[in-house]
């Protein structure tokens, strides 16, 4: 990758071999110019990502490859690099040999050699799809924007006047500070959600958010999730059924995609049952599919807000107050989409509320399994 020419600023590196291996192991695109800003080596994974060889790059100019609107920012970056000899950050846009655009993050340092120049490294980290979910975060409908700003506004208020209140008032009793307290960790924890899934949703549209197949065990996935749940249910007087049945074994699929989606099914279910309600979740096994299901006895869906459950940002009646993003369902969806499967619900105003979550059972190997246990 590297060669000792004269006049590369690269006479004074240690150990060109080992150079070598370091740079070709990092996850991160990374470039060496010399003070014209002029290409002297790069690793496997910037000329993958400019399409094109390291031959074909060297002693071509780095602002050849950048967007008309990057050049000036480039430049003065390399130019404060060889003034003050300080590090440097910036947002670029490459233009590869494919003829598209790949925004990056590029971080920059001279490379000192006996005290002079000697030449500038880039650390190049490609950002086009962080930069596209971004553009889109809030690419919703006025109404969903506004039900969004409002859940925004509602919990930073809150944890605002609290903390101000706090702050005013140091001498405030224990019992009230507490309960302040109190409700800016609840207030925090429901920010966390909803960014959580508002980001995940935007992610498994862009396709994002993927999940690797694995060998799974569902009862050991459906327990743990079940676990982290009783003290909810608990606090909520609800009495929490499980029927698992007879179950074929491990299946075939994404471990987080699994668990994503019982959490939401039954995070739902816990949130919408009353007071001493009950909530049953039960497991029927097949040689071609695998179902879980997820019944509360809580308030039923009306009739006509079933066809839009699963539609993002849709929040029915039953929500009240219950804080809440609307995307929880939309994402159990996808999720269950992207592994072959389906979800269903069956709600009346009688009988509570029924989620049936199906995928397909897939063959896999013993290696596989060996793959699942280790």
């Amino acid at each position: 990758m590297l060669e000792r020419e004269a006049g590369s600023g690269l006479e004074s590196l240690p150990d060109v071999g080992l150079w070598d291996k370091v740079v070709d192991a990092a996850p991160d695109g990374i470039f060496l110019l010399d003070s014209e800003g002029r290409y002297v080596a790069a690793n496997s994974v910037f000329c993958q990502l400019m399409g094109k060889s390291e031959e074909s790059l060297v002693g071509t100019s780095y602002y050849d490859d950048l967007s008309v609107d990057s050049i000036p920012m480039a430049r003065r970056a390399v130019e404060l690099i060889i003034q003050d000899g300080r590090p440097e950050r910036t947002t670029v846009v490459f233009q590869p040999a494919d003829g598209g655009s790949r925004t990056a993050e590029c971080r920059q340092a001279r490379v000192a050699s006996d005290g002079d120049l000697g030449a500038i490294v880039g650390i190049v980290r490609d950002v086009s799809q962080e930069t596209v979910l971004g553009s889109r975060l809030w690419d919703v409908a006025e109404e969903h924007r506004a039900a969004l700003d409002f859940a925004l506004r509602t919990s930073l208020g809150l944890i605002k006047g609290h903390v101000y209140t706090l702050y005013q008032h140091p001498g405030i009793d224990d019992v009230r500070r507490a309960r302040y307290v109190q409700i800016i960790d609840e207030e925090v924890d429901r920010l966390a959600k909803f960014t959580e899934d508002l980001l995940d949703y935007r992610r498994l549209e862009i396709d994002y958010l993927y999940g690797p197949s694995e060998v799974v065990d569902v009862i050991g996935v459906i327990e743990s999730v079940l676990r982290d749940f009783m003290p909810e249910a608990e606090r909520r007087r609800l009495h929490v059924e499980t029927n698992f049945g007879a179950v074929r074994g491990p299946v075939m699929a994404s471990h987080d995609h699994l668990r994503r989606i019982l959490v939401n099914l039954l995070q739902n279910a816990i949130v919408y049952t009353p007071p001493g309600g009950n909530v049953r979740l039960s497991v029927e096994d097949s040689e071609e599919a695998l179902q879980v299901s997820v019944e509360d006895n809580g308030p039923g869906i009306p009739q006509d807000e079933i066809p839009h459950i699963f539609e993002r940002f849709f929040r029915g009646q039953a929500a009240g107050k219950v804080v809440g993003t609307g995307l929880g369902l939309a994402i159990a969806k996808m999720l269950a989409e992207s592994l072959g499967g389906t979800i269903v619900v069956e709600s009346g105003p009688e009988t509570g509320n029924l989620f049936r979550f199906r995928f397909p059972r897939r063959a896999f190997s013993t290696g596989d399994l060996q793959k699942g246990q280790g």
